[in-house]
């Protein structure tokens, strides 16, 4: 399109109209194509804005993010999906853009993450270098193409379509990527737990059908049940000893540990009163009144400690069996619903068994391979 000098003028004037007007969308759009890139590189990658990578350090926590059938390769921050879902836009108007967290509880969560040294302690959702000049780029873009736009349609408005930028929809494609990628995650941890389920015997492919396998896996499932009950009855063993320890003992009170303490200094008294008596005992004459008394002093100091010393013996007995019944609760518990699957396994295993034998025996019959059992003379 050939314009004039004085039309051109008009045209660029026009252009600045255009772009002073939707100053407030390129701003958007920008910060929308910021917080993409972000959101991709914290939540995908694991990157922190310095470049680096950031790394899982719990182990509890490693272990509860791979039964859940998460990665653990780096740290994503995405657990429940809180923390991604509520990065938002906050505000917007034609001087700026505000973007951050429109829950107090995940800011905070996310300045822990940079802020504490047993996280990343570093900046995660600040914009990297090269994430502000991609975004420059493209607020570059937008306003060159509104106002090339605007002078090829001089003295007509610009249409609508060209205020469709590069950053527009960015956050909501990001999203996207990740509720895929999420649900790929899903499909990967249950076939891997599947597959878990089938090597320990819970679950049974179709071609376990036959009568061998469905033997072989209901003997498995015995042992394994047998086993368990055997475990079982050794922990309730203990318990049922701790509690007859328990039950013997008078120091069943609650306040032991005030007890040990006190019984201690007890012994503590006496051990320095008997190292005088035995002191003075040295000094007296053998036969003298005075020995024989300094004599039964230091018998009697000796009895009080050794009465003393048992009592805090059965201190420390009645805390181990304390202890011993706290920790044997959840073992318990664990066993019972181990051997629950396996009854449930040796149930499912048996169902429709006896009808595949005999089609199995029918079988053999037709091929003339099969061999009668045997029976045993009474």
């Amino acid at each position: 399109m050939n314009l004039t000098p004085d039309q051109y003028k008009q045209a660029m004037a026009s252009a600045v109209k255009v772009v002073e007007a939707n100053v407030g969308k390129i701003m958007l759009n920008g910060a929308n194509l910021g917080s993409a890139l972000m959101q991709r590189r914290v939540f995908n990658k694991g990157i922190a804005t310095s470049g680096k990578k950031m790394m899982y350090r719990s182990a509890q926590y490693i272990k509860l993010r791979t039964d859940a059938g998460l990665q653990v390769a780096h740290k994503d921050l995405i657990f429940t999906g809180n923390l991604f879902n509520s990065l938002t836009i906050l505000g917007k108007s034609n001087k700026e853009v505000s973007y951050g967290f429109n829950n107090s509880e995940m800011a905070e969560i996310a300045n822990y993450q940079e802020t504490s040294d047993k996280q990343v302690n570093q900046p995660i959702f600040d914009l990297s270098k090269k994430e502000i000049a991609q975004v420059e780029r493209a607020m570059a873009k937008d306003v060159a193409r509104m106002v090339v736009a605007t002078i090829e349609s001089y003295p007509n408005p610009p249409g609508t379509g060209v205020l469709k930028m590069a950053g527009e929809d960015a956050i909501s494609k990001s999203q996207r990527r990740n509720r895929i990628k999420q649900k790929k995650r899903k499909a990967y941890a249950r076939k891997q737990k599947r597959k878990e389920d089938i090597k320990a015997g819970k679950v049974f492919k179709p071609r376990l059908n036959k009568v061998d396998s469905r033997d072989k896996a209901i003997a498995q499932a015995k042992k394994k049940k047998s086993d368990l009950n055997i475990k079982a009855t050794s922990i309730l063993q203990k318990r049922e000893k701790a509690k007859a320890e328990l039950k013997r003992n008078e120091f069943t009170r609650k306040n032991l540990k005030l007890q040990q303490s006190r019984i201690s200094k007890y012994i503590k008294v006496r051990q320095d009163r008997l190292a005088v008596a035995t002191t003075k005992l040295s000094k007296t004459r053998a036969g003298s009144k005075n020995n024989q008394n300094a004599i039964a002093r230091v018998q009697r100091l000796q009895k009080e400690i050794s009465t003393a010393n048992r009592k805090l013996n059965d201190i420390s007995k009645v805390k181990s069996a304390k202890k011993t019944i706290a920790q044997s609760k959840s073992p318990i518990k664990r066993i019972r619903a181990q051997s629950a699957t396996q009854t449930k396994a040796i149930k499912d295993k048996s169902v429709g068994l006896r009808e595949l034998r005999r089609i199995q025996r029918a079988k053999r019959i037709r091929q003339g391979t099969h061999k009668p059992k045997k029976r045993k003379k009474s």
